[in-house]
């Protein structure tokens, strides 16, 4: 095997698979990517055995082959680099990585125990926007449960339907759902629960892209294959068994409170509340009049108190909530002001933007004791 390459598609290619390795003591190959240097250029995988990923990078090919490595010395090597354009070839076991001023000999690893990535072909596929589909994972996947009790809550919901895309989490806690319009013109309708590092693997290699294309989405045999319109890369996961729960019915359509309040203004004051915050994490949220009150207070540090001017509708109300959830909840919201709803005394609130409507919080209260 021997190539020459160009050091950031390198670098770049190598920190997607990197992202998929696993330190399996049982299975120490899993801490290993797979090289192949062929017709198609080089080819990098990597496989946890429920994620699995390949990335086709352009190369100049000298001498086909592959190696099997852990990736940490030649991404650090690479880093490191300050040619533009690296040398890489195999000799017996070594991999010796080339400029013009620095040489690295890499041992390998068994090329055999390398485990099998399944290539799946599917049949019917979505095609998603990227610069849609990896805003909507990424303000979702923060209330994604971090408990094992229900495993169907410790995923991604993914929904594709005939008019729309649907993504939510919840932790029992909170709920952030996205919603994607877009017409899908399969008769195959996909709904599958994304396991967080699947959904967390999209969002970095899709959005390192930056692509202004399509993601295409396929799911078969409970596995799901996600790809680049190129076809360069292709992830591919197992979902999380189950079914997802029918979140929609708690989502709240009556309200005792609704106001506005400018969202760069609300996040700013929550997130100072919080350097006060209990123990618990916690501040006060006070509707009054045309006015939301925000305080909080901790006896070994201080208190704080904070008002924004709102226009309001309904009753007055309180409510004291974690402060670390409100500010996900808000950084996530699209524009410039924000609606914030409860439903009833000790009910949920439902953030929301105002003009953009495609997203959408829902987030507990605590109980004020």
């Amino acid at each position: 095997m021997n190539f020459l390459i160009k050091k950031n598609v390198f670098i770049r290619g190598l920190s997607y698979v990197e992202g998929i390795v696993s330190r399996n003591a049982n299975l120490p190959i899993l801490a290993s990517i797979k090289m192949v240097a062929s017709e198609k250029g080089i080819v990098l995988s990597a496989t946890n055995l429920e994620l699995g990923i390949v990335v086709t990078l352009p190369a100049q090919i000298t001498t086909e082959g592959e190696a099997v490595l852990t990736p940490r010395i030649l991404g650090s090597f690479l880093s490191q680099a300050s040619d533009d354009v690296i040398q890489v070839g195999r000799k017996e076991a070594t991999l010796t990585v080339k400029e013009k001023k620095r040489t690295a000999a890499i041992q390998l690893e068994q090329d055999e125990e390398f485990p099998i990535i399944p290539n799946l072909a599917i049949k019917d596929s979505y095609n998603i926007s990227a610069l849609k589909l990896i805003p909507a994972l990424e303000r979702v996947v923060n209330s994604v449960s971090l408990s094992e009790a229900k495993p169907e809550l410790t995923g991604v919901f993914l929904s594709i339907q005939a008019k729309e895309v649907v993504v939510a989490a919840t932790d029992g806690f909170r709920l952030s759902e996205a919603r994607i319009a877009q017409q899908n013109p399969s008769s195959a309708p996909i709904q599958a629960i994304l396991p967080i590092r699947c959904a967390q693997a999209i969002i970095k290699v899709f959005r390192g892209l930056e692509l202004e294309g399509d993601v295409l989405i396929g799911y078969e045999d409970s596995q799901i294959v996600i790809q680049d319109g190129e076809k360069n890369i292709y992830l591919i996961s197992k979902v999380i068994e189950g079914e997802y729960p029918a979140y929609a019915s708690i989502i709240p359509i009556e309200f005792i409170t609704s106001c506005t309040l400018p969202k760069a203004e609300f996040l700013q004051q929550v997130k100072s509340a919080g350097l006060f915050a209990s123990r618990a994490n916690t501040i006060r949220i006070e509707v009054g009049g045309n006015t939301l009150h925000i305080t909080s207070e901790e006896g070994d540090v201080g208190s704080f108190a904070a008002a924004i001017d709102i226009q309001k509708e309904g009753e007055d109300c309180s409510l004291v909530f974690n402060h670390h959830y409100l500010i996900d909840g808000i950084q996530n919201i699209e524009g410039e002001t924000i609606s914030f709803k409860v439903s009833k005394k000790d009910g949920p609130a439902l953030l929301s933007g105002v003009t953009n409507k495609n997203y959408l919080y829902l987030l507990m209260p605590i109980r004020d004791i």
